[in-house]
């Protein structure tokens, strides 16, 4: 349509982490830098890039430049999955969990103990997406949202004087996806408590509406007196769906416009790398992806993708490389690798995919060295430890029997949680791979039975034990959430008739249990 960058269109991205008010900050800096003063521009920008838009609006409703400020999904009463992800550090789906999953990996060594706390100091953003609408219940009582104990001020102060720009906003929301609406709080755990989760309560359920685009409500997307358009959209894909309207609003006539299809950001594999190095990512019978400057592989997830081949390139002289993997869509999925890589030389990964997962597979060679490797930087850290100089003899002759043992051991004794955690998610993948083809229907169904009960057991023990004044350390706490989850995934690994995986995550969860107390 004759719009192109630099000439009437300016992109502007921006570090989403960052506290709003100082984003609003960074934005007026680029308004300022772009806009001559005789010109007039409109903003769009789609769910926290309008709040950006909007707020920026509101500091600068006598500059004369602006003509329009249209948002697009964007939460000006807040959401519930960001009350979700500043409380307990869970992110759903979406490109946002992808970035915040990539975050959480490359960082949770300097926070072995609460990913809650590792959240709020990477993106303080997420205060300011929190729901400014009575959205918590206990019960059937609705809570006021100013008594949580976190309180979005910074959104709740702004709605105020929101009228002062309402000849200025257009609002688009999106309808007809499930969205919550409100959510039903209980009790946290003793767990809980030690790993600062839930200070106003454990999410037990979540009242949905089709009112919604999945993350963000109508009524928060769209703001009451104001221009405003809803259209039939999830949350990822609001700005295609509303390409035409915005056209039409800056006097294009475009009605007919197609866009073309982008990629299904719920249900993605992706790759990540941290230089010095670049990947090469094939998926089933595709050609390879290079990732791109930022270092991301995004795949979609068919149904036909059984496996993904990852070569690690060095890139100049090399040096020490971090491969970040994950599916958008199973927050639970996300692995951390990290190794050494020289010029000329190149690093060879498989992931097998199973439904929104993925593990080391096809080979156990790869896996065994990186689990040597750590043990060796571990034993770095606690020199001559039996239980380590194990785990490298046990690496080197391929004995994972004897190496879940020595792990464990070493785990309980000294309490370390970064390397050695790494360690039991690659020592799974290599028991996955080696118990491929022999377990059976029966043998999977015994083994989540036998967790069930044990985990039951290590309730039933901590309620005693409560009740005598006791509690578990933090070691313990995570080692129980992470057993939680792991038997959750089980649950969805034996519906889908993957009884390896079953064992190979009931074996792990054992002895997690374990640790507890």
């Amino acid at each position: 349509m004759g719009i192109g960058e630099t000439a009437d269109l300016f992109v502007w991205n921006y570090d989403w982490r960052r506290p709003v008010s100082e984003i609003v900050e960074r934005f007026d800096e680029f308004v300022d830098e772009k806009i001559p003063v005789e010109k007039n521009f409109t903003i769009v920008g789609h769910s926290l890039g309008g709040m950006v838009g909007r707020m920026w609006a509101q500091d600068n409703k006598d500059d004369t430049r602006l003509n329009k400020v249209i948002s697009l999904g964007s939460p000006h009463l807040g959401a519930i999955k960001a009350y979700n992800a500043w409380s307990g550090a869970e992110f759903g789906g979406g490109v946002s969990s992808i970035a915040l999953n990539v975050l959480l990996q490359l960082n949770k060594k300097n926070y072995p103990i609460s990913s809650v706390e590792l959240v709020q100091d990477f993106s303080p953003s997420l205060k300011d997406i929190l729901p400014v609408f009575d959205f918590a219940k206990y019960g059937s009582d609705l809570i006021p949202y100013q008594g949580l104990y976190t309180v979005n001020n910074y959104v709740k102060n702004k709605n105020e004087s929101v009228l002062d720009i309402s000849d200025t906003l257009l609002t688009v929301g999106g309808i007809g996806f499930d969205t919550s609406e409100y959510a039903v709080l209980g009790e946290r755990s003793t767990f809980d408590k030690l790993l600062g989760r839930w200070v106003d309560g454990r999410p037990l359920r979540y009242e949905d509406t089709l009112l919604g685009d999945g993350t963000v409500l109508q009524k928060s997307a769209i703001v009451d007196g104001f221009g405003s358009n809803s259209v039939f959209s999830n949350h990822g894909e609001i700005v295609d769906n509303s390409t035409a309207y915005v056209l039409n609003e800056l006097g294009f006539e475009a009605d007919d416009i197609l866009v073309s299809d982008v990629l299904d950001l719920s249900d993605s594999l992706v790759f990540y790398i941290g230089s010095p190095a670049y990947l090469k990512v094939f998926c089933g019978g595709d050609e390879p992806v290079e990732s791109d400057e930022t270092g991301f592989v995004v795949v979609e997830n068919r149904g036909d993708i059984n496996g993904c081949g990852v070569n690690v390139i060095p890139i100049g002289s090399g040096g020490e490389y971090h491969l970040i993997t994950g599916n958008s869509g199973n927050e639970d999925s996300w692995r951390y690798f990290e190794d050494n890589i020289s010029i000329g030389e190149t690093k060879f990964y498989f992931f097998d995919v199973e439904e929104k997962e993925m593990f080391l597979g096809f080979w156990t060679d790869p896996v065994y060295e990186l689990i040597r490797k750590d043990c060796n930087l571990l034993l770095n850290q606690y020199p001559f430890d039996e239980d380590l100089l194990g785990c490298v003899v046990f690496a080197e002759e391929n004995n994972s029997d004897s190496l879940l043992d020595v792990i464990f051991s070493f785990r309980k004794r000294k309490k370390e949680m970064v390397l050695s955690t790494r360690l039991v998610e690659n020592l799974g993948d290599v028991i996955n791979t080696e118990l491929t083809g022999t377990v059976t229907y029966e043998e999977a169904d015994e083994k989540l039975r036998q967790m069930k009960i044990e985990k039951s057991l290590i309730d039933r023990i901590t309620r005693l034990k409560e009740a005598k004044g006791q509690q578990p350390d933090q070691f313990g706490a995570v080692s129980y959430r992470w057993a939680g989850i792991l038997l959750e995934e089980m649950k969805e690994n034996y519906f889908e008739m993957d009884y390896e995986t079953v064992i190979s995550k009931g074996v792990i969860m054992g002895k997690l249990l374990r640790e507890v107390w």
